[in-house]
């Protein structure tokens, strides 16, 4: 039996979910970045179309046409087929330009989901990890209520015995089930981690497994892809510029057509037959001289957007900095609290104890010992929390010195 224990132990270890197979699963699988990847794809298929329209277009057409009534120019019916070959030969790099434009896009969509992959990284830790505070709590309170369970047994035959009265057992199940309404809504609290770490990775997850952070060492900062996301928008609006001011520069179309004609019902004419074919060679130069300044005005509207980008990137630099110094601060705070916080579980520790056996021998009352088992409780649960809370300052660290936080992951 012992031996069937234990592999269930084992096997509930080796199936349970670590915070890697989390993030890899959202990275994978999650609704939003998928569709964040479509646009990707969509902007590639952009600019192949832009590249195509380089190569010459062909179109074949055929007519027929029933006139009344007939002419020497105009026959009761023809029929033609045509066939017109059709290039831009220069546009003032109007295209290339936006092919850049289009490129430039790309690698914002790019940078943004990569931004979306760290965003949803950083909402799974935190998820995680307030799995784990509200673990922490459940198995303090869980001490809370065996111990107490154990102090109504003796009391009960304390009673029994007429050595004490019914106040200090009432006083007993009122803490036992105040504990237990404590625990119904831990229990709830862990399964609503459970169901938001699923629906966030597209994952089952049966059990945890417990991941830490490694150590921060001379973390350097560097741009998180949000800025680098509207840094490479602000150079697509300059080739999209470039690309509407060719607008008004030399553009030149060349197009040969050739056509084939037969005709029916014809009335002769002395001028001799209509012409059973005809072939013509367009090339055609336009500047455009006078629009009213319109294109002018959406270069200059376009440069303004790109200026209003450049700031904002500049802005968001900023207030990473300020997190990235602010996540440092925090993250000592928290280093010198954990000293705090185990200092305090073992005084509340060593005074359990001792409450524990003068209770039992009757040397103080139930409320010294309710206070001290309470307090032992708390502060166990609340040294387990400022070990998580320490996880997650070292994530944010990382997350805000613009790393990949899948990276440092134990």
């Amino acid at each position: 039996m012992r031996g069937v224990f234990l592999i269930l132990i084992v096997s509930s270890f080796l199936n349970s979910t670590s915070l890697i197979d989390i993030i890899n699963s959202t990275k994978s699988k999650n609704g939003y970045i998928k569709a964040k990847e479509y646009e990707l794809m969509a902007n590639k298929k952009s600019i192949s179309s832009i590249k195509s329209s380089f190569m010459p277009k062909v179109n074949v057409a055929s007519t027929i046409s029933i006139n009344s009534p007939k002419t020497f120019i105009t026959p009761q019916k023809s029929i033609n087929l045509s066939l017109l070959l059709s290039a831009k030969v220069y546009d003032s790099k109007k295209r290339a330009n936006q092919i850049r434009a289009k490129e430039y896009e790309g690698v914002a969509k790019d940078f943004e989901i990569k931004a979306l992959k760290r965003s949803l990284t950083i909402k799974a830790i935190n998820i995680y990890y307030s799995y784990f505070k509200a673990l922490a709590n459940k198995r303090a309170l869980l001490f809370r209520q065996r111990a107490i369970k154990e102090q109504i047994k003796r009391v009960k035959r304390l009673l029994n015995a007429g050595l004490t009265t019914k106040v200090e057992l009432y006083r007993l199940k009122a803490a036992l089930a105040q504990n237990d309404y404590a625990l119904e809504s831990i229990n709830f609290a862990l399964k609503s981690a459970k169901e938001n770490l699923q629906t966030i990775s597209h994952k089952r997850i049966d059990s945890l497994k417990y991941n830490t952070f490694i150590e921060p060492k001379r973390v350097k900062f560097k741009e998180s892809e949000d800025i680098l996301k509207i840094r490479a928008n602000a150079e697509a609006l300059k080739y999209n510029k470039r690309a509407t001011l060719a607008n008004k520069k030399p553009q030149v179309d060349i197009s040969y057509s050739y056509t084939k004609s037969k005709y029916s019902n014809i009335v002769k004419s002395p001028l001799g037959d209509l012409p059973e074919h005809n072939s013509k060679l367009n090339i055609q130069a336009s500047l455009m001289l006078y629009d009213g300044g319109s294109i002018k005005e959406l270069g200059e509207s376009l440069e303004y957007k790109k200026l209003a980008l450049l700031s904002k990137a500049n802005e968001l630099k900023r207030e990473q900095k300020r997190d990235f110094t602010l996540a440092k601060l925090k993250l000592k705070s928290i280093k010198a609290n954990i000293k705090s916080a185990k200092l305090a579980l073992l005084s509340a520790n060593e005074s359990y104890k001792r409450v524990k056996k003068e209770y039992v021998a009757g040397f103080v009352d139930y409320i010294t010992y309710l206070d001290a088992l309470t307090q032992k409780s708390i502060s166990e649960a609340k040294y387990k929390e400022t070990l998580y809370d320490y996880e997650v300052a070292k994530a944010y660290l990382y997350y805000y010195s613009g790393r990949d936080l899948k990276g440092y992951i134990k």
